[in-house]
């Protein structure tokens, strides 16, 4: 990451949902492990947006998204956890990850 890069976090929409299904389908096995689905749809990340309990983010450089998570919440517990913590392939080893973790800890709080 550039320190003039225009870096922004926020939470994830509709729009964004292709430019995410691309970042699980980039590896066969990240897609397995991360949801233990061999498949996964638009439909399927549209529901995700659509929980009271899942809060679904991205972290963007430019146009581009670079990374995405998830802040899942369990009332129940009184407990949350971060999950499909994903950077781009091609944006791996930049600090895009450490970036999106940093974020998604602040919005956690």
């Amino acid at each position: 990451m550039k320190a003039d890069d225009q870096v922004v976090f926020r939470p994830a929409c509709e729009q964004d949902l292709a430019e995410i299904l691309a970042l699980f389908l980039a590896s066969k096995e990240g897609l397995l492990f991360s949801t233990r689905k061999e498949h996964l749809s638009i439909q399927d990340l549209a529901s995700w947006l659509e929980t009271d309990d899942q809060f679904p983010f991205v972290l963007t450089s430019g146009e581009k998204i670079v990374a995405y998570g998830e802040i899942w919440v369990d009332e129940e517990e009184q407990d949350l956890e971060l999950a499909h913590l994903l950077v781009a392939k091609d944006e791996r080893r930049k600090g895009y990850g450490k970036a999106l973790l940093t974020h998604l800890l602040k919005e956690a709080e």
